[in-house]
């Protein structure tokens, strides 16, 4: 995951017990029916276009420079990715426009969604070169870049990965020393 640099938004309800869509990045895709270019064909979800061992870029009618670069970056990095295009006469359409609400980005963001239907990283509108920042995107999710991005938006730096590292081995530490204990 790589933060957009979003504050977490605060649920007026309680977060247990009510789900709030949302494509914040940790979060899974939220939900919305797509029509396909094919009327006599059903309708699907987000859920049904993303996943399936590939990380999927979901970007809006003015976002076909985003689906162009996931086209390179995959090829560039070797990686399973795809590219939705969704809106009015895509393989998608937004049919009740319930995407549109959901996505929180605009119609040239894109959201990045890893295998597992979670969101990875969003942009919140088109960006100068959309295949650098997929590159170095990916890079930070996959733990094989420099882990920062620019523009103030950042990932675990390599600096707080040896820090989260150090604690987890101090706390594992810990965690034997005490078994250790109690066997004696």
């Amino acid at each position: 995951m790589v933060a957009d640099g979003t504050e977490l938004p605060v649920d007026e309800r309680d977060a247990e017990l009510y789900y709030r869509p949302t494509t914040r990045p940790g979060s899974r895709l939220p939900h919305a029916w797509l029509g396909l270019a094919d009327p006599r064909e059903p309708s699907v979800s987000t859920h049904d276009i993303c996943g399936h061992g590939r990380f999927t870029v979901l970007t809006g009618i003015n976002g076909a420079k985003w689906a162009d670069a996931a086209k390179r970056v995959a090829e560039e990095l070797g990686i399973p990715l795809t590219a939705h295009v969704i809106g009015p006469e895509q393989e998608y359409e937004d049919l009740y426009g319930d995407w549109a609400g959901l996505r929180e980005v605009a119609d040239d963001g894109m959201v990045l969604v890893r295998p597992h239907n979670h969101v990875a990283y969003r942009s919140h509108g088109m960006v100068e070169d959309p295949a650098a920042m997929l590159t170095e995107t990916l890079r930070a999710v996959l733990g094989s870049g420099e882990g920062a991005l620019q523009g103030g938006r950042s990932s675990v730096s390599a600096r707080d990965a040896s820090e989260q590292d150090s604690r987890g081995a101090s706390e594992q530490g810990t965690r034997d020393a005490s078994q250790q204990g109690a066997r004696a």
